[in-house]
């Protein structure tokens, strides 16, 4: 089945074809997994340059260190990697790569040299690379770990497949064929393995031209084309998307004339050439659901994506962000269960700053409507990075603004709620939009008999800079800025807010400001401010 849709992709998908006809450079370290049906050992090559096509490997590394390469065994494995001293999951993707006809295989913990720093920062910088110009993506969705095989994970009971079925029909006075096509599974419950919460996977999956899934329920085919499944396998042309995927995501891989061409013929969903920040939007927030071993992959383990979104977007990125679009940027939320890592990661005013493995939501278009009248002025936004790659770790940041600002309201009542972001249409309260049992809005009361219109929403960005019910846990210093005003959206009700974000002085640097949250304010408490310049980092 594998076989049949790689040839109907490679032969048919006249998008997927362009992507990749010329062959690519290979990668630094290749292993070179012989012809099908042979028995030679497999080897780790370094190609110097030369072209060829490879397969890479999207997998888990769990609570297990899988066969590596190191300084140590770099000429070692050079020589020979012995199939029976590789870990299961291995041994299948190379089995795998014979089969569908291919030489050469990349997995992360073989091609990288695991004890070199150099290496790896080096390596990291082309990893978009490695994934945007592949063959193919082997996902190991079922494997929680090396030790457990493609195959003996997904062997359990399978998805029976389904197909279409044509009928004659009449039609306008005509006798036709139609054709009709069962609705679909919930594939999210097929297809969410331990691969779906790991963070550095989700740019894999992006950025790869074609990815084929193993899930322990069925097997899966993306393309930037189709997507079919082994409940579903007809291996459809480009004109017949399935409608339960979009492919938007994939999309930003296509060069700019790609782009305009397909975006001509209809073939480029939900996201046009106007629109790569909502794309941007929709990947953090399933970026910041997903887990890091270590905090300071945050930046490299997403710099793929960004590198291809800023060819579309046109714009600098900042650590998570992008500056052309800064302010509407800024005003993220999240659901206050996560923490700041001890190292430094990014600035406190991005999303990024935060432990990944939390619910992000973004102010514009969530809740309230795109148009927004923005209140403040930047007048100074700088990022220092680690090395030489605009899209990896940075060092430091900082965002001077000038914004009407006051204290914040403090030793007033406080109300816990269930919902994303309350609100309240003709007095009752609204809890449409509610995510598991989390309780992370808080309502601060402007006065001790005031009405719920005179409430302001406050939302933590982490579990220590939340409130208690005395009053803010923070200090004296925490204070409001505000950055822009929006009507609520149609669907959430009716009403003018001020966005602003909550901010207390740094411990790290005198005199600067730290982000420690956003707050909803109704609009009728938010005049008179004084306006200020402050500097946060």
């Amino acid at each position: 089945m594998a076989k049949e849709w790689l040839a109907g992709c490679l032969e048919t998908h006249k998008t997927c074809r362009e992507s990749s006809a010329n062959l690519p450079v290979l990668p630094t370290r290749v292993i070179d997994v012989g012809a099908a049906g042979t028995n030679s050992e497999p080897f780790l090559y370094v190609p110097e340059g030369k072209r060829g096509e490879w397969v890479t490997l999207s997998h888990c590394w769990g609570n297990v260190r899988p066969f590596t390469t190191t300084t140590a065994t770099l000429e070692i494995n050079k020589a020979s990697i012995p199939l029976a001293q590789l870990p299961p999951l291995f041994r299948d993707a190379v089995h795998l790569t014979r089969e569908l006809g291919f030489q050469y295989l990349w997995i992360d913990s073989i091609c990288i040299l695991q004890d070199s720093l150099v290496d790896w920062t080096t390596e990291s910088l082309s990893m978009n690379y490695v994934f945007r110009s592949c063959i193919l993506t082997i996902a190991a969705d079922c494997c929680p770990n090396s030790t457990v095989g493609i195959f003996d994970a997904a062997n359990k009971p399978r998805i029976a497949p389904i197909y279409p079925v044509s009928l004659p029909v009449r039609w306008d006075s005509h006798d036709i064929r139609a054709t009709i096509f069962p609705c679909p599974r919930n594939y999210d419950e097929d297809f969410s393995g331990p691969l779906n919460y790991r963070g550095w996977t989700l740019q894999e999956e992006i950025l790869s031209p074609r990815l084929l899934r193993y899930a322990s329920k069925a097997t899966r085919w993306e393309c930037r084309s189709t997507v079919q499944t082994e409940e579903y396998p007809i291996c459809a042309n480009e004109n017949s998307r399935t409608r339960y995927e979009d492919h938007s995501q994939k999309n930003i891989c296509l060069t700019l004339d790609e782009f305009a061409r397909n975006e001509a013929q209809n073939q480029v969903t939900a996201v046009t050439k106007n629109d790569p920040l909502q794309t941007w939007k929709k990947i953090a927030r399933q970026f910041a659901e997903r887990n890091l071993t270590f905090a300071t992959d945050t930046l490299p383990a997403i710099s793929g994506v960004a590198r291809e979104i800023s060819r579309h977007l046109h714009d600098s990125y900042v650590a998570g962000l992008w500056k052309e679009n800064i302010l509407e940027l800024l005003l993220w939320y999240s659901d206050g269960s996560t923490s700041r890592p001890t190292e430094y990661i990014a600035p406190s005013w991005a999303w990024t700053s935060l432990r990944m493995g939390f619910v992000l939501r973004w102010v514009s278009g969530d809740v309230f409507s795109k148009d927004m009248s923005w209140l403040c002025n930047i007048e100074d936004l700088s990022i220092q990075h680690q090395g030489p790659d605009p899209f990896g770790s940075v060092s430091g940041g900082i965002l001077t603004l000038t914004a009407p600002i006051r204290k914040a309201i403090g030793n007033r009542e406080l109300d816990h709620c269930d919902s994303v972001m309350p609100f309240f249409n003709n007095g009752a309260y609204d809890s449409s939009d509610i995510i598991g049992e989390k309780k992370f809005v808080k309502m601060i009361l402007a006065g001790p008999r005031c009405s719920v219109q005179d409430r302001i929403l406050y939302f933590g960005d982490t579990v220590q800079g939340d409130w208690n019910g005395r009053g803010p846990s923070l200090d004296i210093s925490t204070i409001y800025a505000q950055i822009c005003k929006c009507e609520l959206d149609p669907s959430c009700g009716t009403g003018t807010y001020i966005s602003a974000l909550v901010l207390t002085l740094s411990d790290v640097e005198r005199g600067y400001y730290s982000r420690v949250g956003y707050a909803s304010i109704p609009e009728h408490l938010a005049t008179g401010w004084e306006s200020r310049t402050i500097t946060l980092i």
